[in-house]
């Protein structure tokens, strides 16, 4: 599922037959970068339940349950909850101390976190950065100094991370601010 702002410019053009569905939320609902997010079964089922609600109140409902499923998602293991603890206050922290730290194997850690979340961790972890990044960026601070701070001990490799995530450079996501 592609998520993006609303004042962000886009063009979609597919090579086969796809089905889509265009969802719009009220700012205030929602306060989440763009990037690409991994959707549940029940995620599909609520967009498809959206477009399709009888009753006009319907949406509505269904539409705060969809944020609240789409915006952060969050284990329900304690452990797993714990490591998203770790994250926020450390970003830079490997996958390998991670798992260190609530005692499981990088693997169990992997899978599980997959299980309960919907996602893979490298990708979570990855929009968590990301998500720190643009409240850096936005203080001011240099594309040089976000990656250092956030564990990259390349630029490069942490304008290639951000673009994969947000599909625009850290210089080209000011700009469109």
């Amino acid at each position: 599922m592609l998520w993006l702002a609303g004042d962000m410019p886009h063009r979609v053009h597919t090579t086969a037959d796809h089905h889509w569905r265009v969802l719009s939320f009220p700012p205030e609902l929602v306060a989440r970068a763009t990037g690409w997010v991994e959707a549940s079964g029940f995620v599909h089922d609520l967009v498809e339940r959206i477009g399709h609600a009888p009753d006009p109140e319907r949406p509505a409902l269904l539409t705060a349950v969809l944020v609240d499923e789409l915006v952060e998602p969050v284990p329900v293991n304690a452990r797993l909850r714990r490591v998203t603890e770790l994250v926020t206050l450390h970003p830079a922290t490997s996958v390998a101390a991670l798992s260190r730290a609530v005692g499981m194997s990088e693997r169990t850690f992997r899978r599980w976190f997959r299980a309960d979340v919907g996602t893979s961790f490298t990708r979570w972890h990855q929009q968590r950065i990301v998500d720190r990044a643009i409240e850096q960026l936005d203080r001011g601070d240099s594309v040089k100094c976000v990656a250092a701070d956030l564990g990259y001990t390349s630029t490069s490799a942490f304008i290639a991370m951000f673009k994969r995530v947000m599909n625009v450079s850290p210089q080209r996501y000011l700009r469109s601010r």
